[in-house]
């Protein structure tokens, strides 16, 4: 259990590069979801905490982010970069 333990110690220390954000945001809105339509473009994807991991995106709408689009974020998010066992945030403020 401790090898487990130490690496969700250490995946929620993780500072990702926004430039990665943008490039897993960029592939999120070529090959996602239907959904992705509804909420047109994301911009300026970075990483504003770590304790829970909490990323902020600007889009033209936030409230019509739909929260499984969210949760589809996260999942993609914990299967790249390890925040298994960590809630992730997503904020979106108006661009």
């Amino acid at each position: 259990i401790w090898p487990f333990v130490a690496h969700i110690v250490q995946s929620r220390e993780q500072k990702i590069p926004s430039k990665e954000l943008s490039e897993l945001i960029r592939q999120v809105m070529a090959t996602g979801p239907r959904m992705v339509d509804a909420v047109g473009s994301l911009r300026r994807p970075h990483q504003v905490g770590n304790r829970p991991p909490q990323f902020m995106v600007y889009v033209k709408a936030p409230d019509k982010v739909p929260e499984a689009f969210r949760r589809y974020l996260s999942r993609l998010m914990r299967e790249r970069y390890g925040y298994r066992g960590h809630p992730i945030r997503w904020v979106f403020k108006r661009n």
